[in-house]
């Protein structure tokens, strides 16, 4: 009588090692003792599964708290990298939010600013600490970015003195100054929390009654005090959103970044460094007809002989610390 059985042939017992006769049960076909047996071993039938790696997990949707730039100011606004001993300086620190989530709307994130002598950051047993302020953060939901400001009188600091060269780096989400873990929030990356150096210089001589320039640049904002053209390039997404260019008194500068303004006298602003994605081809500052001014543009320092005034954005990586604008008078 034929019927269907299964069958385990003492050889195959013999061969294999015994584990696989529990976790993989051999099967046979046959319609008459003697038949040839089909043994089939399966590794992906009923109860098989791939246990994802950690690296597969999607992870939670986390805030990543930056300083993207730290700029020195004078009192009035006035970027600048070279003080007297007796005057007090401005740290200004843009926070950023790069992350995908935000903390609470009332609840504080804490940053701290922190000064080394020389041009890179001591060991954080060595740096010290001459400031620190909260944001709010409704201030940083994702992607927004917050100014914060605070001032630092050199003549107490008993580290500074005159010749000497010194930083500042400032940290967000930092509440101790050694040995700070992860700070108060879980964050997508915990090691990117601290900015870069704003590196200045201590003057040796003694200052001079202080005047306003004739021509001066902030990429904080507009100067106090002086008539200001806002620098502005959509295309480039490196902080091209809060330039000025500011005169003394008012001398008819307009900015254009779609070409020369038709009845103005214009000079090209350009960036050769730049991706082209970043349209820095059709830029111009521009000056009404009857102006004296005649401006000149050179992206590889100053001009000789002639009056200028340094473009920086220190957040910019096409190379901006070599871009002067030059002017004279006719």
């Amino acid at each position: 009588m034929k019927s269907k059985t299964f069958i385990l042939f003492a050889i195959f017992s013999l061969s294999l090692p015994l584990w696989l006769l529990f976790l993989f049960p051999l099967t046979s076909s046959a319609e008459t003792c003697g038949s040839i047996v089909t043994i089939q071993i399966g590794t992906n039938g009923p109860g098989y599964q791939t246990t994802p790696s950690q690296e597969e997990e999607v992870p939670a949707t986390l805030p990543d708290f930056i300083v993207k730039k730290v700029i020195l100011t004078d009192t009035n606004g006035n970027e600048k990298y070279k003080f007297h001993l007796n005057e007090e300086l401005k740290m200004k620190a843009l926070l950023k939010n790069i992350g995908d989530d935000d903390i609470g709307g009332d609840d504080d994130i804490e940053s701290r600013c922190y000064l080394s002598r020389g041009y890179k950051e001591d060991s954080h047993n060595q740096w010290r600490r001459v400031g620190k302020d909260n944001t709010k953060g409704r201030n940083l939901e994702p992607n927004e970015t917050h100014w914060e400001e605070e001032g630092l009188k050199l003549w107490k600091q008993d580290i500074i003195k005159k010749g000497k060269t010194y930083n500042i780096v400032v940290c967000v989400d930092r509440t101790k100054d050694q040995h700070n873990g992860d700070g108060d929030y879980p964050e997508i990356h915990e090691s990117n929390n601290c900015s870069t150096e704003a590196v200045f210089e201590v003057l040796e001589d003694n200052p001079n009654p202080p005047t306003t320039p004739e021509f001066a640049w902030s990429s904080a904002g507009p100067i106090s005090g002086m008539e200001c053209v806002q620098i502005l390039e959509t295309a480039d997404p490196d902080t091209w959103t809060d330039n000025y260019f500011c005169s003394k008194e008012y001398e008819g500068i307009a900015w254009s970044s779609a070409g020369p303004i038709s009845g103005m006298r214009c000079t090209q602003i350009t960036k050769a460094a730049e991706p082209s994605s970043h349209t820095w081809n059709d830029n111009y500052l521009c000056v009404v007809p009857e102006s004296n001014l005649n401006f000149y543009w050179n992206s590889a320092g100053p001009i000789p002989n002639k009056n200028c005034v340094q473009w920086l954005e220190t957040a910019d990586p096409h190379t901006w610390n070599d871009n002067y604008l030059c002017w004279d008078r006719r």
